[in-house]
Formats: structure tokens, C-alpha cells, sequence
């Protein structure tokens, strides 16, 4: 007597042997409920039937070395600006309503592709454009951004890269101790920065006035032009420190008197950077000298002093 078992997925035939039969035994193949053979050797591939095979890609970083990835690296970096405004990007991430886009690496936008394709060519890419370009930190929200986005790269692509730094705002940006501690502590993590600028504008300067700000004109009558003392003014932008970066070979002091009626007088700015020359990098045991020089732009009411730092 033939016996078929029905379970969920396979109905299975059996013979009693209790029961005798006649003739030639027939084999019936084992079949599942849709009519396929339960044998897996007879089973089709219904994954090569339905998905068509992708070629593999092979990423950039396996195929060529390092000597003919960085042209490479440097075609695609060609429309690239050199100089960025980390502000200006700020501003756009804040403007993206899509969450995805809002993901998007920061000055990397032509270059997040590339982060699926092959990540060592990525980063290789990266540190290609960080060690290129200069970045203007404006505001502290700034700061913090860029820092955000050295930290999606390895050590030796990200802050190890970074080489030139401009502060537009730096007075009003290290408007106190602390500040001016987060700005200092920021340029530390990046060991090779080789040159800086900074902004000092007249309120810093001056005593007793109340702050300037940017757009508006302080009126000064006839009373004499007080001058805050200048270590009162380094030590308050913390402007000794500058000296501890090991690799800081160019340092720019832009004071700027556009808001002020009456002008500072060059010999303060130029004071500074003696001070930084003499008291600051003077006594670091890797300095063997320093160059100063001065530009007094009459018309845009800026006096720039530019430190050259020699590194023994």
C-alpha cells in the first residue's frame, strides 16, 4: 500500500514494505508543492535568471601607484578652488532640506562619488585638497564644522594636512580667555599648519571706548587717543601661544582701523609684531629668527605686519 505524506512544503511518497507489490518497483522523484524537484543538483539558479551578473569594479588604489594616482588626483581637483570659506559652506549645509544631502561631506561635494567607489582613493584625494587649500574660520559655529569634517578623515589625511589657516574675525572671535583658549587649542591639532592669519580690529586697541562693531563708526572728539597697554592686548587674544606651533612659518597680522575715525597709529600694530618677534617666538628653542615687516594700506585703513619665522 503507497502511503503519500503531506507536510508544509514537500509531499513525499513512501512504500509499506508490510504490504506486498507486484512487479518492477517505479521511482518516483521527490517534488515539492510548486512541481520542482527537491534535488538541489536539479534545482534552477533563479538568482542568474532574474539578476543579471554587474561587472566588479576594481578601485583606483588597486590598479595604480601612488606615483600616477596623485595627477590623477590633481585632474579632478582642477575646478576645485583652492582658498575656502568654511562659513560659506556652513551657510549651504544649513540651507539643504533633503537629510541625505545634508551628508555630504564639506568641501568635498565632487568628491563624495568617489567615497563609494574606492575609500583609500578617497582619502588619498582629500588630503590632496586639505594640504592645497586655505580655510578662513570666521565664526566659532565655523570651527566646529570644520573640525566635524577632519574627523570623517584619518589622522594623516585630515588635521596632519592642514597647512594654512585666516581668522577674519580673529579679536572678535577671541572676544574672551576662553575663546581665545578654543582657537589656540583648535590650531594645535594641526601639527604642520606653516602659516596664519589673524584680524585685529581698532576696538581692540582702544581704551575706554565702548566696542566697535562692523558697519558702524566710533567719533572720537577732541580728547587724546588712548591705547590700551600691548600686554594687555596680547595677553588677552592669547596672541603668546601662536608661538608653540611647531611648524607655523608664517604669521600675518592684519589690523584693521576702517571703522575707527580717527586711526590707530601704525607703531601699534607694528609693536605687536615685535612683541611676538621678541618675548614670543624669541625664546622658542626651535626659532632661529624672525623677519618682520609692515604694509600700511592708506586707503582700506589696514596696517599689515607679516612675521617670517625661521625654524632652526
Amino acid at each position: 500500500m503507497s502511503i503519500i505524506q503531506v507536510t508544509d512544503t514537500v509531499a513525499e511518497m513512501h512504500v509499506d514494505d508490510s504490504t506486498p507489490t507486484s512487479g518492477t518497483p517505479i521511482s518516483t522523484p521527490c517534488m515539492d508543492l510548486l512541481g520542482y524537484s527537491c534535488d538541489p543538483s536539479a534545482a534552477p539558479n533563479i538568482a542568474q535568471e532574474v539578476v543579471p551578473e554587474v561587472p566588479e569594479m576594481i578601485p583606483i588604489s588597486a590598479v595604480f601607484p601612488p606615483e600616477i594616482r596623485n595627477p590623477i588626483f590633481d585632474y579632478i581637483l582642477t575646478d576645485i578652488p583652492s582658498a575656502f570659506c568654511v562659513h560659506e559652506d556652513v551657510m549651504k549645509e544649513n540651507s539643504l532640506t533633503d537629510s541625505t544631502d545634508s551628508m555630504i561631506q564639506p568641501f568635498l561635494y565632487r568628491l563624495h562619488r568617489l567615497a563609494d567607489f574606492d575609500h583609500l582613493a578617497y582619502y588619498e584625494c582629500a588630503s590632496v585638497l586639505v594640504a592645497r587649500s586655505s580655510f578662513e574660520i570666521s565664526y566659532e559655529e565655523d570651527m566646529i564644522y570644520f573640525e566635524t569634517f577632519l574627523l570623517t578623515l584619518p589622522q594623516d589625511c585630515g588635521f596632519a594636512r592642514v597647512s594654512e589657516l585666516h581668522f577674519p574675525r580673529f579679536s572678535q572671535q577671541a572676544c574672551t580667555w576662553a575663546r581665545a583658549n578654543e582657537i589656540m587649542d583648535f590650531c594645535y591639532q594641526m601639527p604642520n599648519l606653516a602659516e596664519v592669519s589673524i584680524t585685529i580690529f581698532a576696538d581692540t586697541a582702544l581704551q575706554g571706548n565702548p566696542p566697535i562693531q562692523e558697519g558702524e563708526h566710533l567719533v572720537f572728539h577732541n580728547s587724546p587717543l588712548r591705547l590700551r597697554p600691548l600686554h594687555e592686548v596680547a595677553a588677552a587674544l592669547e596672541l603668546g601661544q601662536l608661538a608653540h606651533l611647531p611648524s607655523l612659518k608664517k604669521l600675518t597680522i592684519i589690523c584693521d582701523f576702517r571703522y575707527a575715525l580717527r586711526r590707530v597709529p601704525i607703531g601699534f600694530a607694528l609693536d605687536i609684531g615685535i612683541w611676538l618677534a621678541v618675548a614670543a617666538f624669541g625664546r622658542q628653542p626651535t626659532v632661529r629668527g624672525v623677519r618682520v615687516s609692515w604694509t600700511d594700506l592708506q586707503m582700506d585703513g589696514t596696517v599689515v605686519v607679516t612675521l617670517d619665522i625661521f625654524r632652526r
